[in-house]
């Protein structure tokens, strides 16, 4: 029966099609459940396997007004935050901290490293050339940076202007 340009049509159930509507409904369960796991991976606030909330962290990091060209920044849980020590690499200037959920909610020591190569050295030539960590040790290996990660935002920006 045609309606509007719309075509109806009236399906009746037999035993034989009854059958088959359950391996129906585990693949549209299963896409539904793809779905909204997306959804969870998309939204900011996001629970890994764990439970652990998490939320992508991002931001800018400078040290002596310069933005860090080449480094990493790491967030490791303290006063009772569950989780694992999360991190993102800088590039630029810039972090995200994506991976596996993000950074734990909760209050995190912050540590930030920057890398050169040896001055004079020429990074076209020499790529193998060893680097050297150039950002004081108050903000990597004896930081006292920290930060809290709130579970009312699903992206947190976080900004890291560095002083000598």
């Amino acid at each position: 029966m045609t309606t509007g340009g719309w075509q109806r049509q009236r399906i009746m159930l037999t035993p034989e099609v009854h059958r088959e509507r359950p391996s129906c409904q585990r693949a549209i369960c299963a896409v539904l459940s793809g779905a909204l796991a997306a959804l969870l991976t998309i939204a900011g606030c996001r629970s890994s396997s764990s439970g652990i909330e998490k939320t992508v962290v991002r931001g800018e990091v400078s040290y002596n007004g310069q933005p860090i060209e080449n480094g990493q920044i790491m967030f490791f849980p303290i006063d009772g935050t569950p989780g694992p020590v999360s991190g993102a690499p800088i590039s630029n200037g810039v972090y995200v901290a994506e991976g596996k959920g993000g950074v734990p909610q909760g209050r995190h020591r912050v540590q930030i490293e920057g890398y050169r190569a040896p001055v004079g050295a020429n990074q076209r030539v020499d790529r193998e050339l060893p680097r050297f960590q150039y950002v004081a040790e108050k903000y990597n290996t004896r930081s006292e940076l920290t930060v809290e990660i709130s579970d009312d935002e699903s992206t947190v920006v976080v900004d890291f202007d560095l002083q000598l």
